[in-house]
This record gives C-alpha cells, structure tokens and sequence, in this order.
C-alpha cells in the first residue's frame, strides 16, 4: 500500500511539473527530499524518455529503474543504470542517457517487475529479437504475456513501447 501510494504521488507530482518545466534532475531533487521526508521509509523508481523532435535525438533519465531497450532493425539496446530509486539517499541518484533516434526505432520501457536484469529474462530477449509487431499495442500486451508466462506474479508489471517515425521534410 506504501508503494502505490508514493508511486501516485510520484508520478502525479512529475507529470504536473513536467508540463511547467522540462528540467527532470530539478523535479527529481523536489521528489527525493518530499519521498525521503514522509513518515515511514519509502521509495520510487522514476523512468523518464524525452525527445527533442528537431534535432531528432531522445534522452532517458533514470534513477533506480529498470532497464529499457531500443530496438533498431534487427539490433537491440539495453539503456541500463546502476542507481538507487528516489527517497534512499539524501541526494538525487539518476543518471542521463543520451541516444540518436532514428526513422523506426522502437522504445521499449519496462516496470522492473517485468525485467530486473537482461540476465534474469532470457525470454524477453528473445522476444526482442523477432520483428516487432506493428501494432504498439499488440506489441506491448505480446510482452506483457510473455512475462506473466515466465516470471512469478509478485510485482506490478509495466509496459510501454514507442515507434519512431520520420516524415520528409
């Protein structure tokens, strides 16, 4: 119940910030001290992907959160860091990662009750490496599936995808 209740705030407080600022190593630092502050110990993973649609590159921020993948033709990208969730160090633990998007790429991002390491999900990788279902959706939900098949039903389960697409100029 703690959980769910500092992930809602979590993600209610970034998704109202974001709108006014686009600085998320600000919003972070306001949310580690709020989760850090409350009366029992708690804390939140924060996945965040931003895009810069001119320039046409992405960025993920993320602090104690689960790997994400980009899939790009037949390759695929693990975005990993080693850093601690929000409200377990007196200062913000996140880290920026920068990539060069390009024309369909697919942005797989996953709750670590999904996938905690590459190592741990076989499967996942697996998956990742057949062609993508066009559908987002359909490709999600095949994910999903999958890691209720594989994995113990002992954590909420996330998953988001994106395609890239690029239109000429």
């Amino acid at each position: 119940k703690e959980a769910k209740e500092t992930s809602s705030l979590v993600a209610d407080f970034m998704s109202r910030a974001l709108e006014f600022s686009p600085e998320g190593q600000t919003v972070l630092k306001i949310l580690n001290h709020t989760v850090r502050h409350k009366h029992r110990e708690c804390s939140a993973t924060v996945d965040l992907f931003s895009v810069d649609l001119y320039r046409g590159d992405a960025e993920f921020l993320k602090s104690g959160a689960a790997a994400s993948y980009v899939k790009r033709g037949s390759s695929i990208f693990r975005i990993k860091s080693k850093t601690a969730p929000l409200g377990l160090m007196k200062n913000v633990d996140a880290e920026r990662i920068k990539i060069d998007l390009e024309g369909e790429d697919y942005i797989i991002m996953l709750s670590d009750g999904i996938a905690q390491s590459a190592e741990d999900t076989p499967w996942l990788l697996e998956l990742l490496s057949k062609p993508p279902k066009r559908n987002l959706k359909e490709y999600a939900d095949s994910i999903l599936a999958a890691s209720l098949k594989n994995l113990p039903h002992t954590d909420d389960m996330t998953v988001l995808v994106t395609r890239v697409i690029r239109t000429k100029d």
